[in-house]
């Protein structure tokens, strides 16, 4: 990206890092060795970090979690034109990085949009949502992101068909006939294209004994792919729901499946619960916990799995970022791209972990109430300091009570005594 400045081009992408170092470097930023485009701000307090990356097309702020490595509990991306644009969006991240620790994220997209047009941003407090902000006036209009659409375009297929008549490995070879035979069945009747397309690839000796699971759809039920083995984390997903269903597929990981209890053989089992689920009406999409399902998935799972379901229920169901579907959806994109023409289908994530950020997370906490032992004290100390002067009171009202009987004996004295009766005369 370039900007006209002083009547030349200037390349951004060359120039802008060595200004904004300075300007990261004052808020706790440092620039990542081997990265020269990527500083972390460190949090160990909330056990977390700030990575910012530039490109030449924008700049994209993550929290990420120190504990989970797969985890993004927010994500902002903008898009600066210019090099005031891009110091002043540097001078906004510091301003707010202690929020954004916190996944606070309201102020700091107030602030990002006086210098770019729009904010994109996912945030675990609000479900994960793809979002857009942009400015409306004085406030802020936040609009969630549609989500990608499918089937694809037609461009899409050609441009995937083309790679087969190229010789991709990774598709299955076709003969000529098929591009259009296949392409028009599959327009009219999927479950007819699907047991087509397989009963010609079985002929043709064309499928690998681990591809045996399209057997389980052509019955058709919905299939689960788990990894072999949990060397890269525990997964597994549905295949066929979007084929059969129209439904989104189901994909559960654990980024620590130690702490839950999980292996691959138990998200398996519950990904089949949750396609039983969505197929008998339950319906699921970005943003939803899951505690939509967890109810239904521990009655029908509760005897084989391992996971507790009710530990589980603040996991929220997202639209997969790419690497994580280049580590998981292998066998499902090897799938839609050879019965189903595509390389893009609907699919909703779940990251299964305990419950890590409760409600009001980030907001200060409130005043303490009065300590109750110094309390106490002064209360006490008030009312002996009343009693000890309530004591020389009632002192004192006794004394005037005594006196009078002490003087009558003095006045009788004297007619006793004395003569004080009248003479006779």
């Amino acid at each position: 990206m370039t900007t006209a400045a002083g009547g030349q081009e200037v390349d951004l992408a060359d120039d802008i890092l060595s200004a904004i170092t300075p300007v990261l470097s004052g808020g706790g930023w440092q620039a990542v060795d081997g990265h020269p485009s990527l500083f972390l701000r460190s949090n160990t307090a909330l056990m977390s970090a700030l990575r910012c990356s530039f490109t030449a097309g924008g700049v994209t702020v993550a929290s990420a979690s120190m504990m989970f490595e797969e985890d993004r509990p927010l994500q902002l991306a903008v898009q600066p034109r210019g090099r005031d644009a891009f110091l002043a969006v540097c001078q906004a991240l510091n301003r707010h990085a202690g929020k954004l620790d916190r996944l606070d994220y309201a102020d700091c997209v107030a602030d990002l949009l006086h210098h770019v047009p729009e904010v994109r941003l996912e945030c675990e407090t609000s479900g994960m949502v793809p979002t857009v902000a942009t400015a409306a006036g004085p406030a802020v209009h936040y609009r969630p992101l549609p989500l990608p659409t499918w089937p694809p375009l037609e461009k899409a297929r050609a441009a995937l068909n083309q790679r087969r008549r190229a010789g991709d490995p990774e598709l299955l070879a076709w003969e000529p006939a098929r591009y259009k035979e296949w392409t028009k069945l599959l327009g009219k009747d999927r479950r007819r294209s699907l047991s087509t397309r397989l009963a010609d690839y079985e002929a043709k000796e064309m499928l690998r004994s681990e591809d045996a699971f399209v057997r389980t759809i052509a019955g058709g039920r919905h299939a689960v792919w788990l990894p072999d083995d949990d060397s890269r984390g525990a997964f597994a997903h549905s295949i066929g729901l979007a084929y059969l269903h129209d439904l989104p597929e189901i994909l559960l990981l654990s980024p620590m499946p130690a702490m839950i209890g999980a292996t691959s053989r138990a998200l398996a089992l519950t990904v089949n619960a949750i396609a039983d689920a969505m197929i008998g009406g339950i319906r699921l999409k970005p943003g939803d916990r899951y505690a939509v399902v967890a109810g239904t998935v521990a009655r029908t799972v509760h005897k084989e799995s391992t996971l507790d379901q009710g530990g589980l229920a603040q996991s929220c169901f997202v639209v997969p970022s790419p690497r994580i579907q280049e580590r998981t959806l292998g066998a499902a994109n090897w799938f839609y791209a050879n019965f189903m023409d595509t390389t893009s289908f609907p699919v909703l994530a779940c990251l299964l972990q305990p419950p890590r950020i409760p409600d009001g997370y980030g907001v200060p906490p409130p005043p303490p109430p009065a300590k109750s032992k110094p309390a106490v004290a002064k209360a006490a100390a008030p009312a002996a300091k009343g009693k000890r002067r309530a004591a020389p009171k009632a002192k004192a009202k006794r004394a005037p009570v005594k006196k009078p009987t002490a003087k009558k004996p003095v006045k009788k004295a004297p007619t006793k005594s004395g003569t004080a009766r009248p003479r006779r005369k």
